[in-house]
């Protein structure tokens, strides 16, 4: 009786199928990485930091995953100016400490263009995220709407290109 031989399936290197994409193909390919930063980043401002104070004066500590996350806001005033800038703050120094794929992030404070939405505002901060995405063969500028509600604590994230 005659063995049989192994079949070895080849197929192109990750790289070479990277390379022959189809325009459409690569479309594809970003709108679905944007779509899971976008998952990642809202995880990520979601996430609440751990406050253990005795462990702060520790270097690692501050660049740990133990340190991942937003701190609590919930004891500011969403309607101060001030508040607001130092939201703004944290979340920029957040993403980019825990998203090495993103550079030149930037966020501000999305104002009420109507008188109908101030009430609304009061209760809600819409910001927008801009940075620029780390890709290959160029980097993809980036823009996402958030929007924090400051009682639940809770942040939404849109991409503003997807969604």
């Amino acid at each position: 009786m005659q063995k049989k031989p192994n079949l070895v399936l080849a197929f192109p290197s990750l790289l070479t199928q990277l390379k022959n994409l189809s325009a459409e193909e690569n479309d594809h390919i970003i709108d679905t990485l944007i779509k899971q930063l976008k998952d990642d980043v809202q995880s990520l401002l979601n996430a609440k930091k751990v406050n253990i104070l005795e462990y702060q004066k520790f270097e690692e500590f501050n660049t740990s995953i133990n340190n991942y996350g937003l701190n609590d806001f919930s004891q500011l005033s969403s309607y101060s100016p001030a508040n607001k800038e130092l939201i703004c703050e944290r979340i920029k120094e957040t993403i980019n400490q825990f998203e090495p794929r993103l550079s030149n992030v930037k966020v501000t404070i999305i104002e009420a263009e109507d008188e109908d939405k101030v009430f609304e505002e009061i209760f809600t901060l819409n910001f927008r995220i801009t940075a620029m995405l780390y890709s290959e063969p160029e980097a993809i500028n980036i823009q996402f709407d958030s929007r924090l509600n400051p009682v639940q604590q809770k942040f939404s994230v849109q991409d503003l290109y997807n969604d």
